[in-house]
């Protein structure tokens, strides 16, 4: 991008450690932060609590005083033996997974949240991302998935989308799980190398979401929908935080039969509180390396 242009602002979360003492996307945050990254783009990055409440406040906050044009969201897959990165494409609002507090966002919150799942498509980006990745020669596979967990990931990756939505940037969400090849059970190897080939990925997506700001934006496709507590089915949804220029009917019980597609198109900051809490969906299903 030539110099000039207009400024990118990014903001990168990743997750503090969960029950061991390291999480890989906190120490890839902790490398963004002394790393150069091209002109025109401003970095904000964030390591979010485990504690759903806490996360999500500061989530909240940071969209409102950042006001970031795209938010990439970094979190851990466990057991996954090699690195690699998961691109996830839908985030439900019904995380069931109690945190340390005892808390699950599934019991706080009232049906016309908790069985929403919300798809966002941008194949020019996902193709970028896995470009890069191949480039970097790193020893697994990125790939495209659609299950975050049932955990803060998928908490954190659907609050950003809907919080994005509200601000009029449908769909302005990248959700990357970094699988962590450490075993637990054995001493903590040598992460540098990964850590800096994970970072070199991020810095080469935002490069990418900087110099083809209108092309991302007009491939990004976000779809919500309400899944019946009866059946795993998903039916697109049409609420109107996504669809403010639409007049789109809300459907009726007959209509969820036929489906109603409604696509619509460096520095860090200290830890603040915020006065409102905006809901995160069915238990996902388990998993090895399960996402966090």
């Amino acid at each position: 991008m030539p110099d000039g242009g207009p400024i990118l602002t990014v903001l990168i979360t990743g997750f503090k450690p969960f029950e061991d003492s390291y999480n890989i996307s906190e120490a890839v945050i902790d490398q963004l932060h002394l790393r150069a990254t091209t002109t025109n783009v401003r970095f904000v990055t964030a390591v979010l609590s485990n504690d759903y409440l806490e996360a999500e406040m500061r989530l909240k906050m940071l969209v409102e005083t950042v006001n970031p044009d795209y938010i990439i969201a970094l979190g851990e897959v466990n057991g996954a033996k090699t690195s690699g990165i998961q691109i996830e494409t839908e985030a439900t609002g019904d995380s069931d997974r109690e945190d340390p507090s005892g808390i699950a966002p599934a019991c706080l919150r009232d049906a016309d949240q908790t069985d929403r799942l919300i798809e966002v498509r941008n194949p020019v980006l996902n193709e970028a991302i896995v470009a890069s990745f191949n480039a970097h020669k790193l020893d697994g596979t990125a790939y495209v998935d659609k299950d975050a967990g049932d955990y803060l990931c998928n908490d954190i990756f659907y609050q950003a989308l809907r919080y994005q939505a509200i601000k009029g940037k449908d769909g302005h969400v990248i959700f990357l799980h970094l699988n962590d090849p450490n075993d637990p059970s054995e001493p903590l190897r040598d992460m540098e190398p990964v850590v800096k080939s994970y970072c070199a990925v991020v810095d080469d997506t935002v490069r990418f979401l900087a110099e083809n700001r209108e092309t991302c934006m007009r491939a990004v496709e976000l779809t919500e929908y309400r899944i019946r507590n009866t059946s795993s089915e998903a039916v697109a949804w049409h609420p109107p935080m996504l669809a403010a220029a639409a007049s789109v009917p809300t459907p009726t019980p007959e209509a969820d039969a036929s489906p109603l597609i409604a696509p619509t198109t460096q520095m860090r900051l200290p830890a603040a509180d915020t006065d409102e809490i905006l809901p995160p969906l069915a238990p996902r299903s388990p998993q090895l390396g399960r996402p966090r």
